[in-house]
């Protein structure tokens, strides 16, 4: 079973090379998306990738926010898979690149979705150091996305969550990815298609951040909605429509990251130029 990761990064420079460090030790492909950042994450990250076997940078201009950058993850897993180059029963992990939620307990997690035959192991924190604003808000969010997915939620908004590789085409069929709405479109997607979910799994956070404001949970409900009426009126985006979007993406390749028939363009170069990571252009099949 290969254990994957999805790092989404924005302006995390201060932290970023401690974070990807304890990633490498426990992950075999990692997927690190920055998102627009205006620090020197994307800096990091060119040299991060030079020395990874199996890593890929997505490196975007704009800051478009969590859940798109998830996206862009989402759809090169995707394609990794529909290619061949990831199996079905393999784990897919969200992170978030701020040291909020601690790798130690991957292997751990791999093995109990696998033993359960789980589609999606979301945690959910212990929010005994939290401050109560952000306790009613969770669970409010929590609810919204029971009511809609058919799931009592313990804690949707968690970001360390386990994916059946296999699961994620379906995923990304309905999945809008807008600002920060990711966590309440996933809960509803995997609750409303049927998904074997655990949300039992409680997780220590090392520190608390604060995160969305009142203005991004109406967001998040918004989008919540507008999730759940594509899947009740059945409006898929294909893998076309998902290797399109790869297509307008800037990615760098690890030292032997396999390279889809999608990534067209050059071979990959025998040594970085310029101290940059190899990367490659990515074109749309024909």
């Amino acid at each position: 079973m290969t254990k994957v990761a999805i790092v989404p990064i924005y302006n995390e420079a201060a932290t970023l090379e401690k974070v990807l460090a304890s990633f490498s030790e426990r992950i075999d492909v990692i997927i690190a998306v920055n998102d627009g950042s205006t620090d020197d994450s994307s800096a990091i990250l060119g040299r991060w990738v030079q020395s990874q076997p199996r890593a890929y940078v997505i490196d975007n201009a704009i800051n478009r926010g969590k859940a798109s950058a998830l996206k862009d993850g989402f759809a090169l897993a995707a394609v990794l898979l529909d290619e061949g180059f990831l199996a079905q029963d393999d784990m897919l992990f969200t992170f978030d690149a701020d040291g909020q939620h601690t790798v130690d307990s991957v292997d751990e997690l791999a093995s109990r979705a696998g033993r359960e035959r789980l589609d999606m192991l979301l945690t959910r924190r212990d929010f005994s150091h939290y401050p109560r604003f952000k306790k009613v808000g969770n669970w409010g969010l929590s609810m919204f996305a029971s009511l809609l997915g058919g799931y009592r939620f313990k804690d949707v908004e968690c970001g360390l969550r386990v994916i059946r590789m296999g699961r994620i085409p379906e995923i990304l069929a309905y999945y809008i990815g807008y600002k920060y709405s990711s966590e309440q479109e996933l809960g509803i997607i995997t609750a409303s298609l049927g998904f074997r979910i655990d949300n039992d799994v409680l997780v220590e956070v090392p520190h608390y951040r604060a995160g969305t404001k009142i203005p991004d949970g109406l967001v998040n409900i918004s989008l919540g909605l507008l999730t759940w009426l594509r899947l009740h009126l059945g409006l898929r985006t294909g893998m076309e429509t998902v290797r399109a979007r790869l297509a307008r993406r800037r990615v760098l390749a690890g030292t032997t990251a396999p390279l889809p028939r999608s990534f067209a363009g050059s071979p990959r170069p025998a040594a970085p130029r310029s101290g940059a990571a190899p990367e490659v252009a990515i074109k749309l099949d024909r």
